[in-house]
């Protein structure tokens, strides 16, 4: 009886506060470089937002997705609203899913439990307990818990859940074998069906080309009511002005690179880097890079050929195979395939089917290190290897040889018109 009055007591006591109330007494950060717990201080734009998303919630909705500048603190600001929610409804169960196992186990060890076990004593308030943690789930004694998943096709397909927290879910569609597309119809029947007090949010910056960036712009273009979107740019931070702006700037190599990661306004989060490449490349057939030829015709003494990979789901996973020539230093696009939401034993199958229609010898095949990733299920890699492919994994470090490196390189061959792709590519 003594527990259940306590619990009572708890739960009055959390209704009284509005998330902005709670999260300025007891809210919580871990310093990760100084290794130790601190409190949260919340800014204006972050204190706004939480009472928006309260708002929206007592409207009836469920739904919220949250496009942001980096370092805007609203992974923790869920997980305050995750802990309050837990301890305000005891049995309640919270999914929260994150890029690479390595995040999701930050985020139930660093975000959850480390706010938990800096609660304060209160006269005649008991919280509950941690009666189990690990890497995957922490359980409260009050019935209520956290579970955590790495990003994965599968992942928390089965599990119910009241609420459901999707973190840096822009980069998920990057993961092998990991599509938020389907991760989000795993969950949104189950959150749909746990009551009034059930909740989404959908966190991350931008990552163009990925579903996450498709659903913010479906829900700023209105276009689903159902979502509301609360977006705070780089200016939400008090810190910030525009001399640490130009500083940040330059250590960008590309200015739309600080337009995604730190953007200012809803069009800076759309801007893409591709825009150095496009303005150089010619894409009418018979023109300066998009011809015919036959790559039976290249002399193997002369260059070599290759072939190249990159994973994806929802996104197409694409597979090419080039020719380049040594002797006039020219990139040669022979051939690619594409897949839209196939697995990776059927894209191996076609990759196989190609290369013999090919009939080249390839000196090396490369793929997007993600490929290779480690993320508690068979990776694509791994897939592939057993089918005979073997991939090199490609380079990601910065300045030449990585993402934004490959995109200048590729600006400059097709202005100096050092490119050519056969038109059977896409």
């Amino acid at each position: 009886m003594g527990k259940m009055v306590t619990t009572n007591k708890l739960q009055l006591f959390l209704q009284g506060l509005t998330l902005a109330e709670y999260i300025e007494v007891f809210g919580k950060l871990w310093d990760q470089q100084n290794k130790c717990i601190i409190d949260f201080k919340m800014w204006d734009s972050q204190r706004a937002m939480c009472d928006k998303i309260e708002e929206w919630h007592l409207s009836g909705h469920k739904e919220t997705i949250h496009p942001k500048s980096r370092q805007c603190g609203f992974s923790e600001i869920f997980a305050e609203r995750a802990i309050k929610h837990c301890m305000q409804y005891p049995k309640s169960e919270g999914l929260i899913f994150s890029k690479r196992s390595e995040d999701a186990e930050y985020f139930l060890d660093k975000r959850i439990k480390a706010k938990l076990d800096a609660l304060p004593q209160i006269p005649g308030i008991t919280w509950p307990t941690i009666i189990r943690s690990n890497k995957e789930l922490i359980v409260l004694s009050n019935g209520s818990s956290f579970r955590s998943f790495p990003a994965a096709n599968t992942a928390g397909a089965g599990a119910t859940a009241d609420f459901v927290i999707f973190d840096e879910c822009g980069g998920i569609d990057k993961q092998p074998n990991a599509s938020f597309s389907q991760m989000y119809k795993n969950v949104s029947p189950v959150v749909e069906k746990a009551g009034d007090i059930a909740w989404i949010a959908q966190i991350g910056t931008s990552e163009p080309g990925s579903y996450y960036n498709q659903k913010v712009k479906k829900v700023w273009q209105k276009k689903d009511t159902e979502t509301k979107l609360y977006f705070i740019g780089w200016r939400g931070d008090p810190s910030r002005n525009d001399a640490w702006y130009e500083k940040k700037m330059m250590t960008m190599d590309h200015k739309s690179d600080m337009h995604t990661q730190y953007p200012e306004t809803l069009q800076d989060f759309f801007s893409v880097k591709e825009g150095l490449i496009f303005p150089n490349f010619d894409p009418a057939q018979g023109g300066t890079h998009v011809n015919v030829f036959d790559h039976r015709s290249f002399d193997i003494g002369r260059g070599y050929f290759l072939g190249g990979y990159d994973h994806g789901f929802i996104h197409p996973a694409v597979y090419l195979l080039a020719f380049y020539s040594k002797f006039d230093d020219h990139l040669y696009i022979c051939t690619e395939r594409y897949w839209r939401e196939y697995q990776a034993e059927d894209i191996a199958t076609d990759i196989k089917g190609l290369k013999n229609w090919f009939e080249r010898p390839l000196r090396r095949e490369i793929a997007d290190a993600a490929i290779f990733n480690r993320t508690g299920v068979v990776s694509p890699a791994q897939v592939f290897y057993k089918m005979g492919l073997k991939f090199t994994p490609s380079e990601k470090t910065r300045g030449l040889i990585g993402e934004d490196g490959s995109r200048m390189w590729l600006s400059k061959r097709f202005s100096d018109k050092k490119v050519t792709i056969h038109p059977d590519c896409v």
